[in-house]
């Protein structure tokens, strides 16, 4: 019988760049070594711009080091943010977009949850109807279940 053993040591090379949760970066510090601390603070950064890429096409932030923070951990999000203002502007035209987070303080176990919300003064029933388009073609067939932590949500002016 012959048996192998496999280094447990991590191979830092090949996870830099790498598009990962944060909750592995500690990990990965544990035997970091100064070459490769740089591209381990990447991944942190794939939050930030996210959110300055939402902010420069005209979304507001709200609580940023909360969304930040919520980011971190539902990080399959990030990705599909880049999309959002083309999306929201393709169907309800120059409206103003405002990202927050929502927690019901009645159900701290169901945790928060992301949320785009649409200024619109069209008519609820036509509202309704794009922002049906919008979860059909776009968000209900992403197979990322992180999304299911993000809403788009509607607010009448």
């Amino acid at each position: 019988m012959i048996t192998s053993t496999i280094d447990s040591t991590i191979n830092h090379s090949i996870l830099s760049g790498v598009f990962a949760p944060a909750s592995y970066i500690t990990r990965w510090n544990i035997n970091l070594t100064p070459a490769y601390a740089t591209p381990s603070r990447a991944i942190l950064s794939d939050v930030e711009d996210a959110l300055i890429f939402l902010q420069s096409n005209g979304v507001v932030i709200e609580e940023s080091p909360k969304i930040e923070s919520f980011l971190t951990s539902n990080s399959g999000i990030i990705a599909h943010l880049y999309n959002v203002p083309q999306k929201i502007y393709r169907y309800f035209g120059d409206v103003s977009l405002k990202l927050g987070l929502f927690s019901d303080p009645d159900s701290p176990e169901d945790g928060a949850e992301l949320f785009l919300e649409v200024e619109t003064s069209l008519p609820p029933k036509q509202a309704n109807d794009k922002l049906s388009q919008i979860n059909r073609g776009w968000l209900l067939k992403s197979n990322n279940a992180d999304l299911a932590f993000f809403n788009i949500t509607l607010k009448f002016i």
